[in-house]
């Protein structure tokens, strides 16, 4: 999410809206933190907060939208997006995708790169 406009993430609710709640085990906030910055490159900082929902726990994750390319520390490159049912799904970030994505963040100019065998006149 952090490569794409960022958002937040219910853990503890599934894709068709059940609220399954998450066990005391991963019920610790300041560890996900901690684990998400550990886990990327560079460090993302997220936001995260333990809620009850209908007397279950329920973690909310807020993912900002990161202004560089995030991957994980195994060096995997990932984005979200919605397939046609409206269901989220994780896919590949590949190579050819990377400068689109930096023009989109306003970190690469096309236009501003040098031309081969140009010659000023």
């Amino acid at each position: 999410m952090a490569n794409t406009k960022g958002g937040t993430l219910y853990l503890g609710i599934e894709d068709n809206g059940e609220i399954t709640g998450i066990s005391k085990k991963h019920a610790d906030e300041m560890g996900l933190m901690a684990f998400v910055a550990n886990e990327t490159v560079p460090s993302l900082s997220i936001r995260s907060e333990l809620i009850s929902v209908n007397k279950k726990d329920v973690m909310a994750i807020e993912i900002p939208m990161s202004r560089a390319i995030v991957a994980a520390s195994d060096g995997k490159v990932i984005r979200r997006r919605l397939k046609l049912d409206g269901t989220p799904e994780n896919i590949p970030m590949y190579p050819y995708e990377i400068p689109g994505r930096l023009s989109e963040l306003s970190l690469l100019d096309i236009t501003a790169q040098p031309l081969d065998r140009a010659d000023l006149l």
